[in-house]
């Protein structure tokens, strides 16, 4: 793979910048794009993988949001089961071609066909193109297939974990009411549902089938719940030095159903070795 990563970077710069940078949204993922490439390096290097390798890493969290612009242009929103996968809207922008997409596709876009992968690297053998598209497929998947082979499995978990890191972050620097829709109040005083304290027992991510309505604070549990599976132990590392799960972890809240549910949370990520509980000195 021949990868500058100066030119991904103003590609992608330049793709971003045909939408309102002035929406919250918008600039929010722009952030959180750039932050999730350095998480995937890092775990990368942590890994030891070799150069090209490392680099395949790092592109993988600039690409893998692609379609989450063209999401909130089109739909205002962060939810998948309100409006479409943006993981795989992000591979069809990326691959139209190999999804079969006619130019109808794009002709609504701010920016036309521009975005497809040639735009961001000059070229690629076969099996890293396959990668990359397995890899932001799957990236928001709940599961990731079983049958991926052992090399597709590691990068699409590095960039996976390097997605729920900075997770973490934008729920504690961004506006929740912008990620959401709603006001501070709202998300202060909704309770928590069952679904999710079964979660918290179980430490896995919480499932999100059809039908299930998440409260506010549903949702900021639920991303909490990510550093549950975590794959790397460097990612758990990355996650106790940023600090961000640790105010996750105490989100402001005035419902008793959720303050127990906080309080099970914090034990539970305590008992794994996170780094979330505050001194009471």
């Amino acid at each position: 793979m021949i990868l500058d990563r100066k030119k991904v970077c103003s590609t992608f710069k330049k793709y971003t910048d045909k939408y309102d940078l002035s929406d919250p949204k918008i600039q929010l993922k722009a952030v959180h794009t750039y932050h999730v490439a350095e998480n995937a390096d890092a775990i990368a290097r942590f890994l030891n993988l070799y150069e090209n390798d490392t680099d395949l890493a790092w592109l993988l969290g600039m690409l893998h949001d692609l379609g989450r612009f063209e999401q909130i242009r089109r739909y205002q929103t962060f939810n998948d089961s309100q409006s479409v996968s943006h993981a795989h809207l992000s591979c069809e922008i990326l691959f139209p071609e190999y999804y079969h997409l006619d130019k109808s596709f794009f002709e609504n876009m701010p920016n036309g066909s521009f975005g497809q992968i040639s735009d961001f690297i000059e070229e690629a053998s076969d099996e890293e193109y396959d990668l990359i598209r397995t890899a932001i497929w799957e990236h928001s998947s709940y599961r990731i297939p079983d049958d991926l082979n052992p090399r597709q499995k590691m990068f699409c978990d590095i960039i996976r974990d390097a997605d729920k890191i900075d997770i973490f972050r934008v729920n504690v620097e961004e506006s929740m009411a912008d990620v959401y829709n709603t006001d501070e109040n709202e998300i202060i005083n909704s309770g928590t549902s069952d679904k999710i304290m079964q979660a918290l027992k179980e430490h896995t991510c919480v499932k999100r089938d059809p039908g299930f309505t998440m409260s506010f604070a549903d949702h900021m549990l639920s991303h909490a719940c990510l550093a549950f599976e975590l794959v790397f132990p460097v990612s758990r590392e990355i996650t106790n030095k940023q600090g961000f799960l640790k105010k996750l972890a105490n989100f402001k809240s005035d419902n008793p159903t959720t303050q127990a549910a906080e309080e099970m949370l914090r034990k539970e990520l305590s008992d794994l070795g996170y780094s979330v509980t505050v001194s009471q000195e």
